[in-house]
C-alpha cells in the first residue's frame, strides 16, 4: 500500500512539472505570436521595397556572402531569419513538452493508448503546421497526460469529466 502511494505521488508530482511547463510554454507561444504578427507586418513592408530592388540585392550578396550583406535589403533578410529562429524555437520547444508528455504517458498509460494519443498530435502537427494548432496540441497532452491517470471507482466523477472532454477535443479535431 505504501509502495503504491508513493507511486501515486511520484506520478502526480511528474504531472505538475508537465502542467507548470506547459503553462510557461503556452504564456510563451502566446508571447511570440504576438511579437510574429508584428513582426510580419513589418516585414511585409520590407518585402515591397525589396521588390523594387531585386537586383541591387542580388548583385550585393553575389559579392559577398561572408560580408554579412549590405544596405536595407540585407536588413530585410536578417528580419527574416531572426523570425524564422523564433519559430523554430518554438516548435523546439512544442517537441519538448510533447516528448516529456510521451514520457509520462509512458509510466501510466497502456501501449494501445499512448499509440492513438500519438497519432492523434501527430496528425495535428502534420494537417495544420500554423501556430494555432500547436497551442491546441498543449492542450490535447496535458488533457492527454491526465487521462492516462489510472482511475478508481471512487474518482470515476473526475474520469468523466475528462473523457468528456477528450471526446469534446477528439471530434473538435475530427475531419470528415
Amino acid at each position: 500500500m505504501v509502495m503504491v502511494m508513493m507511486m501515486v505521488m511520484v506520478v502526480m508530482m511528474m504531472m505538475m512539472m508537465v502542467v507548470v511547463v506547459v503553462v510557461v510554454m503556452m504564456m510563451m507561444v502566446m508571447m511570440m505570436i504576438m511579437v510574429d504578427d508584428d513582426d510580419d507586418d513589418d516585414d511585409d513592408d520590407d518585402h515591397d521595397d525589396d521588390d523594387d530592388d531585386d537586383d541591387g540585392d542580388d548583385d550585393d550578396d553575389d559579392d559577398g556572402d561572408g560580408g554579412g550583406g549590405g544596405g536595407d535589403g540585407g536588413g530585410g533578410f536578417k528580419a527574416d531569419d531572426a523570425n524564422d529562429k523564433m519559430m523554430l524555437m518554438v516548435i523546439m520547444m512544442m517537441m519538448m513538452v510533447v516528448v516529456m508528455v510521451v514520457m509520462v504517458m509512458m509510466v501510466v498509460a497502456k501501449p494501445m493508448v499512448l499509440m492513438t494519443r500519438m497519432m492523434l498530435m501527430v496528425f495535428m502537427m502534420t494537417q495544420a503546421p500554423s501556430k494555432e494548432p500547436m497551442i491546441a496540441i498543449m492542450v490535447i497532452s496535458v488533457i492527454s497526460a491526465a487521462v492516462t491517470l489510472p482511475c478508481h471507482p471512487e474518482e470515476k466523477k473526475r474520469c468523466d469529466t475528462i473523457c468528456s472532454m477528450r471526446r469534446a477535443i477528439v471530434t473538435l479535431f475530427k475531419v470528415d
